[in-house]
């Protein structure tokens, strides 16, 4: 089936089955998002409209897709009789991509400035929108406060009256109080904080945070974004930078900026180390996105390329102890071997849109002849074959810190990491 479809039907396998118990649901689609893909019939209606070009019209099919599912599954719980007594909440998770063009404005984009990745109000900014019948929220009331996705926990805990076993200093607050009263005097100003550090196709140098990348500084009137000062209030679109005629309010937000960087970066000289050998996950699989050092292959077009890339994962292996490590070129429910190449995926011009690059990436072979993994002080090549799908070493890890490495080197001296890593303790 189609991807958002079977992302709701098995949400409503799973409220069912849960008869009369209390649910906790979180659902993120992967759609709207590349590959742009669709049952054309959500498409039509934006085909050949002036100013959205094709792919736009296939970006707004996805949309349409997503909508259609929340209002089915709106149905099934009123039909479940579950709506009323329900805190439902509807967000995205980041500015559109291609549901507008910067270059030529086309699309829409709410008056916002800039799209997915920017630091300005189009990247970031998104809906919150909640209800709950039976608590109260019934719609119609729109909020204009200046509010993050940290406060939803918080505001979660608060609605449903949790009891924490210990007391938590969250980052975000509850927006009960602006939930019953939407001009709340007792609301407190507040600046709150956005930057991207994401590095996806870059060439990375040490892969941990820079402090003024990308950032933006956000109070209810103001923006500081990349040191270009926005007033919100008589300037939405973000297009008059007013950091030259109001340098004060500047230095506050920059010195509001600095507490915060130095609050949450304490331990940004250290990368986020996998943890291995905990009860709770036994098994591992690494992929090459979450590689440290070098062009990151984000997306499985780079994985059919055959991207020529390396990196290395880092690892906190809390269980010393004996473990296996298969490198692959390929996840293992693909069954394909080192050197072969994936199959081009099936193009239904009914679903898929025609000019998308993640249909056009060639799938290469890669005629592998040796492998070498180095992790800690183990450090290993062997001779492969490119018709095997894993080669697998057995290694006896220390407990701590360690960084992970592997290479896949052709006859021709061509090199790339193993683009996918399976790591199993060997006895329990």
């Amino acid at each position: 089936g189609y991807c958002t479809d079977v992302w709701f039907e098995e949400a409503k396998k799973f409220i069912a089955a849960g008869s009369e118990q209390p649910f906790f649901l979180y659902l993120s689609t992967n759609a709207p998002h590349g590959p742009v893909t669709v049952p054309r019939e959500y498409v039509e209606p934006y085909l050949n409209q002036p100013g959205i070009p094709e792919r736009m019209a296939w970006f707004y099919g996805m949309i349409a897709s997503v909508d259609e599912n929340v209002g089915k599954f709106q149905a099934f719980l009123r039909e479940e009789q579950l709506l009323e007594n329900t805190i439902f909440i509807l967000m995205t998770d980041n500015g559109t991509r291609d549901g507008y063009s910067m270059a030529s404005g086309a699309g829409f984009n709410a008056g916002m400035r800039g799209v997915k990745a920017t630091p300005y109000e189009g990247g970031h900014r998104v809906p919150f929108s909640i209800s709950w019948p039976a608590g109260g929220l019934t719609g119609g009331t729109e909020i204009r406060r200046l509010t993050a996705h940290l406060d939803v926990l918080p505001t979660l805990i608060d609605l449903v009256e949790l009891e924490l076993p210990t007391p938590v200093d969250f980052d975000g607050v509850s927006l009960v109080p602006l939930l019953g009263d939407t001009t709340s005097e007792s609301w407190p100003e507040r600046t709150l904080y956005v930057h991207n550090q994401v590095s996806f196709g870059q060439k990375l140098v040490n892969d941990l945070p820079v402090k003024y990348k990308k950032y933006a500084v956000m109070t209810d009137q103001y923006r500081l974004v990349n040191g270009e000062l926005y007033d919100m209030y008589t300037d939405p679109g973000q297009e008059e930078d007013l950091s030259a005629s109001r340098p004060q309010i500047v230095d506050t937000l920059l010195q509001e900026y600095d507490t915060w960087w130095e609050d949450i970066s304490e331990n940004f000289d250290r990368y986020n180390a996998t943890i291995v050998g905990n009860e709770a996950q036994r098994a591992l699989v690494l992929s090459s996105q979450f590689w440290h050092g070098d062009h990151v292959p984000y997306s499985h077009e780079h994985v059919r390329n055959a991207m020529r890339a390396n990196g290395f994962w880092d690892l906190n292996v809390e269980q010393a102890g004996d473990y296996q490590i298969s490198l692959r070129r390929w996840p293992r429910e693909s069954g394909l071997a080192l050197g072969e190449a994936f199959p081009r995926p099936h193009r239904d011009s009914t679903r898929f849109y025609p000019g998308d690059k993640y249909f056009q990436a060639p799938s290469r072979d890669l005629p592998v002849s040796e492998a070498r993994l180095q992790v800690g002080d183990f450090d290993q090549t062997v001779a492969v074959d490119a018709t095997q799908e894993e080669i697998q070493f057995q290694v006896t890890l220390p407990e701590g810190e360690v960084f992970l490495q592997t290479w896949l080197m052709t006859e021709t001296q061509d090199t790339v990491g193993a683009y996918y890593v399976y790591l199993e303790p060997l006895a329990d």
